[in-house]
């Protein structure tokens, strides 16, 4: 079997997305990669099933923040409020 080996410069603000032949998608921050010596064998990012190969990596410059919706809210978003009819528990008028 031979192997492929990938490199590339990334930063520790960066993220790494791994893809396969087969959809299996691995995306991971840098920051939380192990830093290893040189007389190691590597860290392993993504195991590989039975004929799947790693098809692309991809560095993910530093990743925007998505918006908690609390956010949007503080920033003037209007909220619409829906009047509910009160009903009783058997549905009687």
């Amino acid at each position: 079997m031979a192997s492929k080996n990938t490199a590339m410069q990334v930063y520790s603000a960066d993220e790494m997305m791994l893809i396969t032949d087969k959809g299996t998608l691995v995306r991971t921050r840098v920051d939380e990669v192990s830093i290893t010596s040189r007389n190691t064998q590597g860290v392993m990012l993504i195991r590989l099933g039975e004929n799947e190969k790693l098809v692309k990596t991809v560095r993910i410059d530093e990743p925007e923040e998505v918006e908690d919706v609390e956010d949007a809210d503080a920033e003037g978003a209007e909220v619409q409020e829906t009047d509910v009819p009160d009903t009783d528990a058997q549905g009687d008028e």
